[in-house]
C-alpha cells in the first residue's frame, strides 16, 4: 500500500466508518495496551484511541501529513518501544471546521510491514 492510499481509506472511513473500522486503520504496540490494562483500564483502552476521531463522523474533514520532528529523547524512546515492528513515516493532521465548530486532530502514521496505520505507543 502506498501512503497516498492510506490517507484517502483513512478520509473516508473516519467520516463514514465505524468504531470498528477505525480500529483497524490503528496500531498500538502490545505494551501500550499491556500498560494501561494494569492500571485497571483494558475495557475502554480501544474506546480511548478512537475517541479523537468520532467528531469527524459525516463531516468534510481535511487530511494533511507532514514530516516527523522528534526530539532525541522521543525518538529514543520510540524506537525502543516500536523499532522492530514499525517505521515512523509522518505525521497526520485532521481538521474540519465550519462557523461554529473547529476541530484538530494530529497522529503519527507509521508503516508496519507494506501497511500504513495510525500508530500510538
Amino acid at each position: 500500500m502506498i501512503l497516498d492510499v492510506f490517507i484517502q481509506e483513512l478520509t473516508v472511513t473516519i467520516k463514514s466508518g465505524t468504531e470498528e473500522d477505525i480500529l483497524k486503520l490503528i496500531y498500538f504496540s502490545d505494551n501500550a495496551f499491556e500498560e494501561f490494562n494494569n492500571l485497571g483500564g483494558g475495557d475502554v483502552f480501544k474506546k480511548m484511541l478512537v475517541i479523537p476521531f468520532i467528531g469527524f463522523k459525516d463531516k468534510d474533514l481535511q487530511v494533511t501529513i507532514r514530516e516527523v520532528e522528534l526530539s532525541e529523547s522521543d525518538r529514543e524512546r520510540f524506537l525502543k518501544k516500536l523499532a522492530n515492528k514499525v517505521q515512523l513515516e509522518c505525521i497526520a493532521n485532521l481538521t474540519y471546521q465550519d462557523e461554529y465548530t473547529n476541530i484538530s486532530v494530529s497522529a503519527p502514521i507509521g508503516k508496519i510491514g507494506d501497511t500504513y496505520k495510525l500508530v500510538f505507543f
